[in-house]
């Protein structure tokens, strides 16, 4: 009888497993925060200016808000930061992942109060950028959607009547 309940407890693991319920199922977000990483590297090396397409992989926008000229304004402005603070003093060779943190508190400079629905989690990530003189250490938020990573959501807000194109998270304006 005991070796019968063992069976049928065991079957029971494997099962929950199987469905995810016990062990979780979905990319980790250190593989998403390479895969930003590797995006980002790839389009630095391509040189030029990448498409509104080829951004979207890196700034989330959801499919209602594409066509809207003022939210492709605004993708362009986000990727025109995350290039900044990664290719300063110089173009990096590589970047890679120092560490991932999913942000659970209010973390300076970013803003990440008001998610937006689409937004599963958010996280802080420190990359490394290296160069054959320096390297030098970023951090970069990465948002969680549909299992995605992306640096940040651009999106349109409708309050009271009027609409407004958001980013989140928001940098933290300094005076």
């Amino acid at each position: 009888m005991k070796g019968v309940l063992v069976v049928v407890v065991a079957a029971a693991l494997l099962l929950l497993a199987s469905c995810g319920v016990i062990f979780p199922t979905g990319p980790k977000p250190e593989d998403l925060a390479n895969d930003l990483a590797n995006k980002l590297m790839d389009l630095i090396e391509a040189g030029g200016v990448p498409t509104y397409d080829e951004l979207r992989e890196l700034v989330y926008v959801p499919n209602e808000d594409v066509p809207n000229e003022d939210v492709e304004d605004s993708v362009f402005g986000a990727i025109d930061f995350v290039v900044f603070m990664s290719c300063r003093p110089s173009i990096p060779t590589s970047i890679s992942v120092s560490g991932v943190n999913k942000i659970e508190t209010k973390l300076l400079p970013w803003i990440i109060d008001g998610k937006p629905d689409f937004v599963e989690d958010v996280y802080s990530v420190t990359y490394t950028c290296t160069r054959e003189a320096s390297t030098t250490v970023v951090n970069l938020p990465m948002i969680i959607v549909q299992d995605k990573g992306y640096f940040f959501a651009v999106y349109i807000k409708e309050t009271d009547g009027a609409t407004q194109v958001m980013y989140y998270p928001e940098l933290l304006p300094f005076l």
